[in-house]
């Protein structure tokens, strides 16, 4: 799976993420249930829409955010 956060990022993200969803659910505000959900999802997944469609990432080694196609099997390797 592509990620590019890091992993302080992705907590943050999700401990804020739970923080506005309950203050939303205690004052129902729709702002903070969408803010509040995306910032969950993003933090559960580690995934920015943002950060991938502009290329940046928030890992320490850079890692790349395009998935790379997996090398063909050898011919003589069995199947299971």
């Amino acid at each position: 799976m592509i990620k590019n956060l890091f992993w302080f990022e992705r907590a943050l993200r999700g401990a804020l993420g739970v923080v506005m969803l309950s203050l939303a659910f205690y004052g129902s505000a729709t702002f903070l249930y969408v803010v509040g959900g995306l910032m969950l999802v993003t933090g559960l997944f580690g995934l920015c829409p943002i950060r991938a469609a502009t290329g940046l990432s928030g890992l320490p080694e850079a890692a790349p955010l395009v998935a790379r196609p997996e090398a063909p099997a050898p011919a003589n390797a069995k199947r299971a």
